[in-house]
């Protein structure tokens, strides 16, 4: 068993398209009930959200209760934003933050407003010190980059020239590392932890339905029965949901999720 936490990609579609993916797995009662689902409240943007429903069952709620509101700002925030040629993914609230600098500035600031970004946010205020990390597609000046913020350290990020990926190639950052068979002892990913994935698919939804698929098959404790539908056999593994975002001509998007409840 592999525990990943969250992880960002970005990469082509196999019809050569760019697009961005993200992928949710947790341990704590309020992390295993999350959800992703499309949401826009500004005209030209849509979201992927990263939320708590408010229907979970009966025997979890009082959990959930007590940890919500400590944990809520890393447990619930917009995954993906997409909207006039820009796709930022991330795993919390400084996706806002990268897509608002983003917007702003003259292309040649890119690079200085994602670690603005980043550094502003820092690793989250948890007692492992989390990792930040974010992906940024911007279809208009054909960029491209991962970023991450760990502990005591500044933001870390590299271009990655999408046209020069193969199709069905992305390249992943995750939160952690994981420590196989042991996945309460995490452990925070280091720059070289980036890491290549064929991820097949030509539209966004098989493109999410397939990261999940592999998500869940890395998150699963052995001896794991892969097509169990038992919701007890369903907690026993890490994966959560899965997204992803790709963009078209005319800069629209393809969105795809996929969640396992």
């Amino acid at each position: 068993m592999i525990y990943r936490g969250r992880i960002v990609g970005i990469g082509r579609t196999e019809k050569g398209e760019e697009a961005i993916v993200y992928a949710v797995s947790g341990r704590s009662p309020p992390s295993q009930y999350r959800r992703l689902e499309k949401h826009s409240v500004v005209p030209g943007v849509v979201r992927v959200r990263c939320f708590i429903p408010p229907h979970v069952p009966p025997e979890e709620a009082d959990k959930i209760r007590q940890q919500q509101e400590a944990d809520r700002p890393n447990i619930e925030y917009s995954a993906i934003m997409a909207g006039k040629g820009v796709i930022v993914v991330s795993n919390g609230k400084q996706t806002d933050t990268v897509y608002s600098y983003i917007s702003i500035v003259p292309v040649e600031n890119h690079e200085e407003a994602i670690d603005t970004a980043m550094s502003d946010w820092g690793p989250e205020r948890d007692r492992e010190h989390t990792p930040r990390i974010a992906g940024v597609v911007d279809d208009y000046w054909f960029d491209s980059f991962l970023s991450i913020i760990v502990k005591d350290g500044k933001p870390l990020r590299w271009e990655c020239n999408i046209d020069e990926f193969s199709e069905g190639r992305f390249e992943m950052l995750s939160t952690y590392a994981g420590k196989e068979g042991t996945p309460d002892i995490v452990l925070p990913v280091e720059w070289n932890s980036c890491f290549a994935l064929d991820l097949h698919g030509a539209t966004a939804q098989e493109l999410a339905e397939n990261l999940y698929r592999w998500l869940f098959k890395n998150s699963a404790p052995e001896g794991m029965d892969m097509d169990t539908t038992d919701p007890l056999e369903l907690q026993r593994n890490f994966a959560v949901g899965a997204a992803a975002v790709v963009n078209k001509t005319g800069r629209t998007v393809d969105i795809g999720i996929k969640n396992k409840w």
